[in-house]
């Protein structure tokens, strides 16, 4: 007996277990949300939706995970119309009700319109509600009668179920032209009385096939797509009306073909007139949709885009990433070659001297932002008219395989190459080596090109840690000059009587330390003003003696510069010209009041 009592006692403690895993009781705020409802039911697992609106019947079924009309006619239906229906049943709430229960519920019933009523909404699917039949409006205003299938008793709900399918059957039709998104086409023609404009993407571009093979401008191409596949019905035409209007849909305006991803057939879309009585409007039909609809006109100014419209209007496209070479070629001069090693970029022409990667960056940039100011002629049969058959300078940017690869063999590979011709007003005209057509551009991009090997060098002039200069000599003007040494890690005076302004002499020695130009002029001429500096700085570092001669001042209010071999100029910014010429002393060479008369320090020896 003890035995059987423990066994069933087990056996409860088991049922208890899976009763509380797999049956939850509904929260205290779940049951107060629940109280009121008019019918369970959930959304996910409604698959069919039938109306009776009227005289109107309206079948809607759900089809991976979209809904259709299936009746009265066939079509896309507007899902967000639909889930509105869904999602007020599942909230409905009765304010009122009647229960079948008590006296007069039949006369009731017949009185408040729901024996025979007129709006019907019945669910079909797993666990569907019973349909629910709308009757007269309550004498509470926006509040209607209603009861469920079967039943006798009356709600009284808000209006805004019935008012959602007390529509036309139109009204639940997907007034969005197409099911596509611009991302899913990757080819769309155009063919109209002004010809047949084909596009195509290749990769994660677009590309004009006819009536030229171009590029073509992304973000332009996606907004002509976009015209087409994001467009909206204004109404659907009835059959007899599609066969009463003249509607122009039998030899079309023009046809726009979209080819989706995933779909084999085409979207054909054909534009006709417009209605007689709506000039702002026109009649069109999709082949992948029953009917006739009319749109706004403004979809009819696909028909009239132009290969110009959109093609892309930048220069190149380049990726500085995958370069490692570039080849700068100006007329008459020795070609300029940059090489890429690792991060940092190298002047192969020039002993594999430091380059200024910033430039570099700074002209990829500029040749990726450069739009066309025209295209001047789609063949390359007249390029000595635009001095494109020598050109002035020729552009390569090139990939670079050290060795044979089962992708690459050894060697450059170019990437793009840009030829720039005759530069005519403010325009100078270009060509890309593969391609046939001659652009023109504003002249300052080629302006802005550096054709001096010189001025791609690296923009560091010194580069010393402050701690590593000994010594340093500064004469200004036809002064004598003014030396400083370090002695055990001091900066004193030489040579001087006085007292060191410490501040100024750490601002100059760091300034010097780490000079770099603004940007480097080339061979050193008179007009650079050294035969009389503004200042002229010897100094030790590191056991070596260096120097830097500031002369005159540029167009532009910065200073030209030579630092030791005094062969190649560079611009000095002003605050760094500054640093280097302040006063290395305390007031006019005298010592500070209250100052001890400084020790004499051993000259020093600049050359």
């Amino acid at each position: 007996m003890k035995l059987r009592s423990t066994f069933l006692l087990l056996l409860a403690v088991a049922g208890l277990f899976v009763f509380a895993k797999y049956f939850q009781w509904p929260t205290t705020r779940e049951l107060e949300e629940r109280k009121g409802r008019v019918v369970k039911i959930d959304r996910q697992k409604i698959d069919a939706i039938a109306i009776a609106n009227n005289e109107m019947k309206i079948e809607l079924r759900k089809r991976d995970g979209h809904w259709f009309l299936v009746a009265p006619v066939k079509d896309r239906a507007d899902d967000v119309a639909v889930e509105r229906i869904l999602g007020s049943a599942e909230l409905l709430k009765s304010e009122q009700t009647f229960p079948a229960s008590e006296k007069g519920a039949a006369e009731r019933v017949r009185d408040f319109g729901l024996a025979t009523p007129a709006v019907r909404l019945k669910f079909a699917g797993k666990e569907a509600p019973p349909e629910i039949l709308f009757g007269k409006d309550a004498a509470v205003p926006g509040k209607v009668y209603a009861r469920l299938e079967n039943g006798q008793t009356v709600f009284v709900i808000d209006e805004e179920l019935k008012k959602l399918v007390a529509k036309s059957a139109d009204e639940f039709r997907d007034h969005k032209l197409t099911e596509l998104n611009t991302t899913q086409i990757h080819k769309f023609e155009i063919k109209s009385a002004a010809g047949e404009l084909v596009a195509v993407k290749k990769g994660d571009h677009w590309q004009l096939e006819k009536p030229l093979n171009a590029r073509a401008d992304d973000q332009k191409v996606s907004d002509v797509i976009a015209q087409a596949v994001n467009a909206r019905i204004d109404s659907f035409v009835s059959e007899n009306e599609a066969k009463a209007a003249t509607t122009g849909l039998a030899e079309p305006r023009g046809t726009v073909m979209l080819f989706a991803e995933g779909k084999e057939k085409p979207a054909i879309l054909q534009i006709g007139q417009a209605p007689e009585k709506e000039k702002e409007k026109l009649y069109a039909k999709l082949s992948t949709r029953d009917g006739v609809y009319v749109l706004p006109k403004s979809v009819a100014d696909i028909l009239s885009t132009k290969p110009n419209d959109i093609r892309d209007k930048h220069l190149l496209r380049l990726n500085l990433d995958s370069v490692d070479r570039i080849r700068l070629e100006p007329a008459g001069r020795e070609p300029i070659v940059l090489a890429r090693k690792e991060e940092n970029w190298l002047i192969k022409s020039a002993g594999d001297k430091p380059a200024n990667g910033a430039e570099v960056r700074r002209l990829a940039a500029n040749l990726q932002s450069q739009e066309v100011v025209a295209f001047v002629v789609d063949s390359a049969s007249e390029l000595p008219k635009y001095g494109l058959d020598k050109a002035a300078m020729k552009l390569t940017f090139s990939a670079y395989a050290s060795e044979n690869t089962s992708e690459t063999t050894a060697g450059e590979k170019s990437i793009v190459s840009v030829h720039f011709g005759r530069t005519e007003g403010e325009i100078v005209y270009a060509k890309l080596e593969d391609e046939p057509f001659v652009v023109s551009l504003n002249k300052s991009v080629l302006e802005a090109m550096a054709t001096d090997v010189s001025q791609w060098r690296d923009l560091e002039v010194f580069e010393f840690k402050p701690t590593a200069i000994e010594a340093v000599a500064v004469t200004k003007s036809a002064r004598p000059p003014l030396e400083i040494v370090r002695e055990k890690g001091e900066w004193k005076l030489a040579k001087t009587d006085g007292e060191l302004n410490k501040i100024n002499a750490e601002s100059l020695v760091n300034t010097l330390a780490s000079l770099r130009a603004v940007r480097w002029v080339g061979p050193a001429v008179p007009e650079h003003g050294f035969a009389n500096p503004a200042v002229t700085i010897k100094f030790k570092a590191g056991g070596k003696a260096h120097k830097l001669t500031v002369g005159a001042k540029t167009p532009d209010g910065m200073w030209f510069a030579v630092a030791d071999d005094q062969v190649l100029t560079f611009v000095v910014n002003d605050p760094d010209e500054s640093a280097l010429q302040l006063s290395l002393t305390q007031g006019a060479g005298t010592p500070a009041p209250n100052a001890s008369p400084s020790l004499p320090t051993k000259p020093i020896e600049l050359k």
